[in-house]
């Protein structure tokens, strides 16, 4: 687990939301749902676009398994910068993926 260093992030989400978040009228706010399979908090890849597009398309195309809030109509991807005050799963560390 990785904390306390600047991370680059990407979300998975609908074309609308990346496009609310990108212009300012929507407000990035942690996930708290029934569904949210690391509990709650603001769900990112980091440094892999590629990885949140894939979970885009994957939550557009099985929308019954409820992987998102809202359905995704539009596979898109936001990127974005954070700096972590509290500690993540990184599951590319080798250490971690052994216990997954």
């Amino acid at each position: 687990m990785n904390q306390g260093h600047l991370q680059v992030g990407y979300h998975g989400c609908d074309i609308t939301v990346r496009d609310g978040l990108v212009s300012g009228t929507l407000i990035p706010e942690p996930s708290n749902n029934q569904h949210d399979w690391l509990g709650p908090g603001f769900y990112l890849f980091e440094g892999d676009a590629d990885r949140a597009l894939a979970f885009a398309e994957a939550a557009a195309s099985e929308p019954f398994r409820r992987f998102t809030a809202r359905p995704i109509a539009t596979p898109a991807v936001v990127g974005c910068k954070a700096q972590r005050s509290h500690p993540a799963l990184d599951s590319i560390e080798t250490a971690i993926s052994r216990l997954l």
